[in-house]
């Protein structure tokens, strides 16, 4: 198992134990994510450098979120990339390029990412929402 694959299980086994409340994950989550990975992989990241990744890996959850929801998206399950025409994709690119970062990127890790965080997503994107208004 890889490093990102590792983190997120780790998360997962620690949410079901009840150590996540509301958004946020216990102090005591965050320490097994470390040192798990540390032991794993000989090395010594800490809590910051977790924390660095799940922000890029939730990012890269929320823009599939939003291209699901486009119409000529495909999912793949099998490459765990999203699919599309050229002509499809510069349209997406073209609305928030932020997709040409997700565009041929594998997301193998997105169906543990929905279920550990999807709700708490669901939540962020309404007080957003609310903001703008």
């Amino acid at each position: 198992m890889e490093m990102d694959g590792l983190m997120l299980e780790v998360l997962r086994e620690q949410k079901n134990k009840g150590q996540k409340e509301d958004r946020a994950f216990s102090a005591e989550a965050y320490r097994k994510v470390v040192d798990e990975i540390n032991d794993k992989f000989s090395l010594n990241i800490n809590k910051s450098k977790v924390l660095n990744r799940l922000k890029t890996l939730k990012e890269q959850m929320m823009l599939a979120k939003e291209i699901e929801q486009k119409s000529g998206v495909g999912w793949n399950e099998i490459t765990k990339t999203f699919e599309a025409t050229a002509k499809v994709w510069k349209s997406i690119c073209l609305a928030n390029p932020k997709f040409k970062s997700i565009r041929g990127k594998h997301l193998y890790h997105l169906d543990i990412l929905k279920e550990i965080y999807d709700k708490d997503m669901a939540t962020e994107v309404r007080v957003e929402t609310t903001k703008q208004k």
